[in-house]
Parts: structure tokens; sequence; C-alpha cells
């Protein structure tokens, strides 16, 4: 899989702590208005777009949010991710 940008990886890592949280398909509404990444819904859209082609996320329906895929779990990319994410939680 392709590497991910900054904002990929961001918008990435919020869509999968709501995914984890709350068990739904996660809408580009929803992260802009309940996470502080100060990114409008319009340009989250437009990244979830490059995510599902890289495979990373996939929409179970049309008029849903969309839903990490198990390779966004598995993935170098997302366990890079992690390390970086445990590491800034502990300097918090």
């Amino acid at each position: 899989m392709e590497s991910l940008n900054t904002r990929q990886e961001l918008l990435l890592k919020a869509l999968i702590e709501s995914f984890i949280s709350d068990g739904q398909p996660v809408g580009s509404s929803k992260l802009s208005k309940t996470s502080d990444i100060g990114i409008s819904s319009a340009t989250i859209r437009n990244v979830f777009v490059d995510l599902e082609d890289l495979g990373y996320i996939y929409s179970p329906h049309k008029s849903a949010g969309r839903v990490p895929t198990g390779s966004a779990a598995l993935s170098k990319n997302v366990r890079c991710c992690a390390r970086k994410w445990r590491q800034d939680e502990q300097h918090k």
C-alpha cells in the first residue's frame, strides 16, 4: 500500500478512533464537528476518496459514512502511525 501524507494519517486516525468508539460508519461532517482537526467536511470528503482508492476505508452503502478496512488496521502505515500516536499521547 502507498504511504500516507500527514493529512491522510490524521483523518484515518480520527476515523478509526471514532469507529472504535461507537461502531458506526464515520461521516465527514461528524469528523469535522467532533474532532479538533480543523479541516472542513468538504476537504475530509476529498481525503476520504483518496483513502478509499488506497484501500484504507470503504463505504458500506452510498449514504453511509466510511469504515476502516482490515488493510487499514493491519497496514504498516497505520502501525507506524499508532506508534507516533502513542508517543504523542505519552508527551501530553
